[in-house]
């Protein structure tokens, strides 16, 4: 799993298209479901080497948000 599970699974859970995702897509993680927040925590980390905590994404309301919290998470 690297990047493209994140995105994959990024834009199941925005409820977008294949491709449509994009920094300014709006997403809910305090919706989702807690297995799907695991899921994306575990994409992050194999994706990008890094775990993002839960309160953190939880704070994030667009997909942009949610890259500049994993860029900082990883030191970039």
């Amino acid at each position: 799993m690297g990047e493209e599970a994140f995105v994959t699974k990024l834009e199941d859970l925005a409820k977008v298209s294949p491709g449509e995702l994009s920094d300014s897509t709006e997403i809910t993680p305090e919706a989702w479901d807690s297995v799907d927040v695991l899921d994306l925590i575990a994409a992050i980390d194999e994706g990008f080497g890094t775990t993002v905590p839960t309160q953190d994404l939880s704070r994030c309301k667009t997909v942009g948000e949610l890259r500049q919290l994993i860029r900082t998470s990883i030191g970039a």
